[in-house]
């Protein structure tokens, strides 16, 4: 693949605001390996699009306020969906740049969909990459991460409400 140069344009800002890339498993393993895991969110793939059953789960770039969690849910009023966005991927940076792209590890979703593709080939590129999760391997790996991050969370409650007795 080509190098792309990031310019921070409109589509491709408009695009981290509204919805975070999606990651390939080896772009959220190399992102984890390399410090970021507390940036990532874990999505679901919901064929009927109801929310109540999601056949498989995958991981995100998190959306500001939703690092190491799950990602917010759709609305369940039709008439919003047109006009809602998930919100502003936690790398866009205060220029309106990709933090990962000067780290070559900005993911293919963002190098592809940004502003060489159009809305319908961003859509298949969404799926395709999401599909690459729907295995048993990558399955479990998402498991894993959210286990890491629950147990994190519950030990950090357990440490913030201690009381120390001073003997």
């Amino acid at each position: 693949m080509e190098k792309i140069t990031c310019a921070g344009c409109l589509h491709g800002v408009m695009m981290c605001q509204s919805n975070p890339c999606i990651l390939t498993p080896e772009e959220a393993k190399n992102l984890i390996d390399k410090g970021f895991s507390d940036r990532l969110m874990i999505e679901w793939w919901d064929k009927d699009g109801d929310n109540n059953h999601p056949e498989f789960y995958f991981m995100s770039c998190a959306i500001s306020g939703y690092e190491g969690i799950l990602a917010p849910e759709l609305p369940e009023d039709p008439q919003l969906l047109d006009s809602w966005t998930k919100g502003k991927c936690t790398f866009l940076n205060q220029d309106n740049l990709c933090e990962l792209h000067d780290l070559n590890l900005k993911p293919l979703e963002g190098h592809v969909a940004c502003c060489h593709k159009s809305d319908a080939e961003g859509l298949i590129l969404h799926h395709a990459i999401a599909q690459q999760w729907n295995t048993p391997q990558h399955q479990e790996f998402v498991r894993q991460y959210s286990m890491q991050k629950i147990f994190q969370a519950e030990e950090e409650k357990v440490r913030t409400s201690m009381i120390f007795i001073d003997r």
